[in-house]
């Protein structure tokens, strides 16, 4: 076939598909390397996101396992005062989600670059800022209980019941916030596995506690809020011991002549300035809903007292008015 080409003057170009085994991938396109780093990207993807969503699952889980331990007592009032406090601890504490979320990026956006001092660093401003955050929570915690039963009116025993269970809790403000900024820096460094174990074992601790305070010593509301008050604890140490085990002491001190910068400090309210007004307008927005169908069940619950018939006409009137 050449030869007749060539007779015919035509240049032939033989061209041979076959790959050689010693060729290096950088010729081939990359592709086969390209294929194994997506499929790494997405199972690493998949697999904090996992961790993520499990761990934010354990937030309602311990609402539920107080909910579960004062559904079986008698009296029912106290099931309701443990659900306004729980209301006014939402507002408050989810309030400094951005503790966590913000956390979490500018670990993850250290740890890309390589850059320890920094990873370091966030973490001891960041714990800086929530425990200083908590402990004014603490210290303004009368205001707070105030304002917030005020909005969420009750009957006498259902707000004495709720007052019982926020005395006791109230003092965990330190350890959940702190807890917060720990899930974000071990979620942004990857470590979904500790995040899910703190979660376990905080949640599980709750669960014991509260069998101790209100299935043994029969201390209702406030033996709810003692022992979600020091399930946190537990999540707290178990973090900060982890932290420990990695020369942590020793790395958060040797950073620490550079954590005291007032301009980073204020970056990071800066950082997050966005999320902590969306977050707070998303929680207040649940509550006033909640404390809006509490004052519609206490008239009608008053308005129809001997009277089944206008209770009935009533919540037709009000069901088409709404």
């Amino acid at each position: 076939m050449e030869q007749s080409a060539q007779a015919l003057g035509v240049s032939v170009v033989v061209v041979d598909d076959t790959i050689d085994p010693s060729c290096p991938p950088e010729s081939l396109g990359m592709r086969g390397s390209s294929l194994s780093s997506e499929r790494l990207s997405l199972s690493r993807f998949f697999r904090l996101a996992g961790a993520n969503i499990l761990s934010n699952l354990m937030v309602p889980l311990a609402g539920l396992v107080d909910t579960a331990f004062l559904g079986h007592l008698d009296a029912i009032h106290h099931l309701g005062g443990v659900a306004l406090a729980t209301v006014i601890f939402n507002v408050v504490y989810w309030s400094f989600g951005f503790l966590r979320m913000g956390t979490t990026g500018t670990t993850a956006q250290a740890r890309g670059r390589g850059d320890e001092t920094d990873l370091w660093l966030i973490l001891l401003r960041n714990g800086t800022v929530a425990l200083g955050c908590g402990l004014v929570i603490v210290l303004f915690q009368v205001p707070i209980r105030e304002v917030g039963f005020s909005l969420l009116q009750a009957e006498a025993e259902v707000k004495a019941a709720g007052y019982a269970f926020y005395n006791a809790r109230i003092w965990d403000a330190p350890a959940v916030l702190l807890n917060l900024v720990l899930l974000g820096w071990f979620l942004g460094q990857e470590q979904g596995r500790r995040v899910l174990m703190l979660s376990l074992i905080g949640n599980g601790s709750n669960v014991v506690f509260n069998s101790l305070f209100i299935g043994y010593l029969g201390w209702a509301s406030a033996g709810a809020g003692l022992g979600t008050a020091l399930s946190q604890y537990v999540t707290m140490i178990l973090g900060v011991a982890l932290i420990l085990r990695e020369g942590g002491l020793t790395k958060l001190r040797q950073v620490a002549p550079q954590g005291w910068d007032g301009q980073a400090l204020k970056g990071i309210f800066s950082l997050n300035r966005d999320i902590l007004i969306r977050t707070f307008a998303l929680v207040m927005s649940f509550a006033l809903f909640i404390a809006a169908r509490r004052q519609v069940r206490t008239i009608r619950g008053r308005h129809c007292r001997g009277h089944p018939t206008r209770c009935q006409t009533g919540a037709r009137s009000f069901a088409r008015s709404a």
